[in-house]
């Protein structure tokens, strides 16, 4: 959406869901046209003929979860048949909440077929290359790591690494400084007593929803259902395309649950 690469750029934002593609797939999509054409993406996002569009480019890690797109229709863009809607037969998966790996790219891709690189993202104890702010990573979306009995903020490394990150005035031992108050060390994901990523599930007024990020007070939720009725009635937010999210009084959420998904192997592969 527009306004992603701005929370990216000017907040710092590092979240990632939705419809993705392998790259190598949609190398003939090579202007805002005809990318948001394939994608199902309007006027009602992107305005009459946008001079550019912005895309990210990730490694797939071990932690990420794919799946296939939802059946059946809604007044947003949908991909029931497994493909974009472009000529070429392009598969699409829909991408649990998580947070961006290291060495994410945003490219902005031009009406006349050029593209340029905007920014990378550095990892979570870094951000964006360039961003005017940094946002902290939060305990229910990205990977997460304990070492020596503490939990902390993790990035997988695609080498069978993971990058600690700890915050506090003081480093722990073998930390380095990544940004004020902010540590990371870098160390074997086998050394590591588990690496893994946490997800917090709940209903509200009867829609299934995912936690991301909880007050005392209030909790910011994904709706994990493709109920559009369900998407009118909560008034939730549409954050990427066909993903809405809503902010609800934690005392109101039910059927609080979740699970942990615990890192399979040590090194991931390939490129959304």
């Amino acid at each position: 959406m527009p306004w992603q690469s701005r929370d990216a750029i000017e907040l710092g934002q590092a979240a990632v869901g939705g419809a993705v593609v392998r790259a190598g797939e949609v190398l003939e999509l090579q202007t805002p046209e005809a990318l948001l054409a394939a994608y199902g993406l309007g006027e009602d996002r992107f305005g009459p003929s946008p001079d550019t569009v912005d895309v990210l480019r990730f490694p797939l890690t071990a932690l990420m979860r794919l799946a296939r797109p939802p059946r059946g229709e809604a007044p947003w863009p949908t991909y029931s048949t497994g493909f974009l809607r472009s000529a070429e037969l392009t598969s699409v998966w829909f991408l649990e909440r998580t947070r961006l790996p290291q060495g994410t790219e945003l490219w902005r891709i031009s009406a006349d077929g050029t593209q340029r690189p905007v920014t990378v993202y550095e990892g979570a104890a870094r951000g964006w290359r360039g961003a005017r702010q940094w946002t902290a990573p939060v305990p229910l979306v990205g990977p997460r790591a304990v070492w020596q009995g503490t939990e902390l903020a993790a990035d997988l490394g695609m080498d069978g690494t993971v990058e600690l990150i700890a915050t506090g005035a003081a480093p722990p031992a073998g930390f380095t400084q990544a940004r004020p108050m902010v540590w990371t060390r870098r160390v074997a994901a086998a050394d590591c007593e588990s690496v893994f990523e946490r997800q917090l599930t709940c209903t509200w007024r009867g829609a299934a929803c995912r936690v991301v990020q909880s007050t005392p007070q209030e909790a910011r939720l994904v709706l994990t259902t493709d109920d559009a009725e369900a998407v009118r009635r909560l008034g939730a937010d549409e954050v990427e395309p066909s993903v809405f999210e809503v902010t609800a009084p934690v005392g109101e959420l039910a059927d609080l649950g979740g699970h942990v998904l615990e890192l399979p192997t040590h090194s991931g592969s390939g490129t959304a």
